[in-house]
C-alpha cells in the first residue's frame, strides 16, 4: 500500500464506506499500536511519538469543522460528529504513523517478507529467557532486550525470521523448506538444526555458534541496496561470496566494519547426540589405553577435529575416568599426564608435546 492508496483510505473511512476487510486491517493497526509491546521504542522516542500524533490530530479535527456542513442549533448532533470525526482522525493518524513508520524500519532491518502476509512480532522485555513456538513446531528462545519478526504462517517453500538481538533456535527439520534467519548483514540458513545467533554491540559482531546439524551463514548482498530499493522488491537469500559453512560446536564470528570472519569453536562444546554407524560407550573409563585412540573417540563424539602434532605422542597411555567432566577439562587432564599442551587453531585442537619413552 502506497501513500495514495492510504489516503484513499482515509477518506472511505472518514465516509463510513470501508468493507469489512479495509476495517478489519484499520482495527489491527489501532490495536497493534495500542499494545506498546509492539512498538521498539525509546523513552524520548515515544514522547516524540505522542507530541506528533496529537498535533496531527488536532489539524485533522480544523480541516473535518470546515468541510462538515451542521445546521445551527444542533448542538448536541454537531457534538456528535464532531466526536466521530475526532476519533476517525485519532485512528487514522495513529494507524499512518504505525504503517509508515513500520515500513521504514522494515527497510532498515532488510525485513523483506512477501505482500499481503500477517507478520507477528514478538519482543522480550523481560529479565529472563522467552520461548517461542512458531507454526511449523520450531522453538525460539528469545534472549532479554531481543525481538523477531516472522510470518503468522510459512510460505510454501522457505521458513523466514528476523532477528534483532540474541536467541538460540532449535529448528524443526523440513528438507523441502529451509529456514532462514535474517541478522544485520548475515543470513543463517538450516534445514533442522540448533544454533544461537548472538549480537555483539560492543564489537559490532554478529556470532553464530552451532549446536547441532549443519549451517550455512553468509552475507546478505541485498544488505547494500537496503537504503535505495523497495521494501518489496529487494532479492533476498541471494548467496554472495562471502560465508562460511559450520557443523556442531563451531562458530563464526563476523565484524561489521571490516566485514571479515573468524571462526573457532564454541566456548562449551557438547557432545552430538547422533553418530550414525558408530556405538561408543556411555563410560568413558580408560585402563593404560593409548592417548590417541582416546582423542580419536573424543574426536566421534564432540565432531571436533583433534590433531596429534608429533608422532611421538604414540606411545603415550592414559588411565583414568573423564566421562563427567567437560571437553577442555577432558584435554586438561590428558596432557597433564603426558606432559603435553593443546591449542585451538580455528576449528581444530592440535596437540604439542614430547612424546613417551
Amino acid at each position: 500500500m502506497n501513500k495514495i492508496e492510504f489516503h484513499q483510505l482515509l477518506h472511505r473511512y472518514l465516509q463510513g464506506s470501508c468493507t469489512k476487510e479495509e476495517m478489519l486491517k484499520i482495527h489491527r493497526w489501532y490495536s497493534l499500536l495500542e499494545n506498546q509491546s509492539q512498538l521498539d521504542l525509546t523513552y524520548e522516542e515515544k514522547n516524540e511519538l505522542e507530541h506528533r500524533l496529537w498535533s496531527n490530530i488536532n489539524n485533522e479535527i480544523e480541516d473535518s469543522e470546515n468541510v462538515i456542513p451542521l445546521e445551527t442549533g444542533k448542538r448536541k448532533n454537531r457534538t456528535l460528529i464532531y466526536t466521530g470525526v475526532a476519533a476517525a482522525c485519532v485512528l487514522i493518524t495513529i494507524a499512518s504513523f504505525f504503517f509508515f513508520t513500520k515500513k521504514i524500519s522494515t527497510e532498515k532491518e532488510i525485513c523483506t517478507f512477501e505482500k499481503n502476509v500477517e507478520l507477528i512480532s514478538q519482543q522480550n522485555q523481560s529479565q529472563i529467557v522467552k520461548k517461542i513456538v512458531l507454526q511449523d513446531n520450531s522453538v525460539v528462545h528469545l534472549s532479554p532486550n531481543s525481538s523477531i519478526l516472522y510470518p503468522k504462517i510459512f510460505n510454501s517453500h522457505k521458513r523466514e525470521i528476523q532477528l534483532t538481538g540474541d536467541a538460540f533456535f532449535e529448528i524443526a527439520k523440513d528438507p523441502e523448506k529451509p529456514f532462514l534467519v535474517y541478522t544485520g548483514r548475515l543470513v543463517t540458513k538450516v534445514l533442522g538444526t540448533s544454533f544461537w545467533i548472538k549480537t555483539k554491540d560492543q564489537s559490532n559482531s554478529i556470532e553464530v555458534d552451532v549446536a547441532t546439524g549443519k549451517v550455512s551463514v553468509y552475507e546478505n548482498s541485498a544488505y547494500e541496496k537496503s537504503n535505495t530499493s523497495d521494501v518489496n522488491t529487494i532479492a533476498r537469500d541471494k548467496l554472495s561470496n562471502n560465508g562460511v559453512i559450520l557443523t556442531p560446536n563451531q562458530r563464526v564470528e563476523f565484524f561489521e566494519k571490516g566485514r571479515h570472519w573468524v571462526t573457532g569453536l564454541v566456548e562449551k562444546p557438547i557432545e552430538i547426540k547422533e553418530i550414525k554407524n558408530t556405538p561408543l560407550p556411555e563410560k568413558l573409563v580408560y585402563n593404560d589405553r593409548p592417548i590417541l585412540e582416546i582423542l580419536g573417540s573424543l574426536e566421534q563424539r564432540y565432531g571436533i577435529e583433534i590433531v596429534p602434532a608429533s608422532e611421538k605422542l604414540n606411545a603415550c597411555t592414559f588411565t583414568g575416568d573423564i566421562t563427567e567432566m567437560p571437553l577442555y577439562e577432558k584435554l586438561d587432564l590428558l596432557c597433564q599426564s603426558i606432559g603435553a599442551t593443546y591449542e585451538i587453531k580455528g576449528t581444530r585442537i592440535l596437540i604439542s608435546g614430547n612424546g613417551c619413552d
